[in-house]
This record gives structure tokens, sequence and C-alpha cells, in this order.
């Protein structure tokens, strides 16, 4: 009996350990797929902490959707599948919810762009000349200097998507 009990407590856990393991598609460059992917899409600066676990969020840039109703961003309780926020960081959110707050889970592409190393380091050459090996020095020693990742390059495309969608 006592074997069953301990076989279904560590089946438990394992599982709720790694319900939200869903980081592998997140790791790749953006994609004009990730854009249809989500309704809303912005950049959001975190305020003041209204209550505890509840921030005001200041919209800075709207990429799609209408995010002007989104008024606060939640630190939910369990923090299993979300990730939390803090008083000034600014983060580019990804969602599907269009009401007044906002959750970031870990399933999407939503992260602080000041902070996150999103990206893994450029790939190695493929072509084995010294101009190949030049450039990937250079972009990886770009990688190393940062830990925004590929944010900007991200931004980048998001505000052409924006601008051909008109």
């Amino acid at each position: 009996m006592m074997k069953y009990l301990l076989a279904i407590i560590f089946g438990l856990s394992f599982a709720s350990g790694h319900c939200c393991d869903c980081h592998s598609k997140l790791w790749r460059p953006f994609t004009k797929e990730n854009y249809l992917e989500f309704d809303i899409i912005f950049i959001g600066e975190v305020g003041d902490e209204i209550k505890q676990g509840q921030f005001e969020l200041k919209i800075i840039e709207v990429f799609k959707g209408e995010a002007k109703s989104i008024k606060t961003i939640i630190n939910p309780k369990d923090n299993y599948c979300f990730r939390k926020v803090q008083t000034g960081e600014k983060w580019i959110i990804y969602t599907n919810l269009g009401n007044t707050e906002v959750y970031i889970d870990e399933c999407t592409r939503s992260r602080d762009i000041e902070k996150t190393k999103y990206w893994v380091p450029p790939p190695p050459p493929i072509q084995n000349t010294k101009q190949a090996k030049k450039k990937y020095k250079i972009e990886y020693l770009k990688y190393l200097k940062t830990d925004k990742g590929d944010i900007d390059n991200e931004i980048i495309q998001l505000r052409e998507i924006k601008a051909n969608n008109r």
C-alpha cells in the first residue's frame, strides 16, 4: 500500500512540475506565426503595486489588438506557470486576453525586454570560411554583451508587420 501511495505522490509531483514545459518553441527567433498566434501584443511598463500581486500597467506601444482597456498586470499566487513582474520593468506582452488585467504565463513570448536573455547564442557558421567565422565571432560577441537577446530585432519586425497591416 505504501508503495502505491508513494508512486501516486511522485506521479502527481512530476506532472505538476512539468505542466508548463512549453519552452522549446519559445527559444526560437520571432516569426510572423508568433504574431498571428496572439490577439494582443504590446510593450508595457509595470507601475506601482496596487494590492498584493496586482500592479498598474502603462501601455507604451501596441503592435496588435486593443490593449487600451488593460490596466493591471497580475502576479498569481500559485506561480506554477506564470512569470513574476516588478515595478519599473518593461515587458513585451503577448496575450489573448482582452479584459482589464493580464497574466504573463510561461507559454507565451512575454518577457522583460531589458533583462531576459531569451535566445541561445547564434549557431556556428555552416560555411568554413574566414568571412563566415568572422561574422559568427562578431555576432557571438554581440550576444555576450547583451542580456536582451534578440528583442530589438523582434520589435523592429513587429513594427513592420503592424505598418504593413494598416
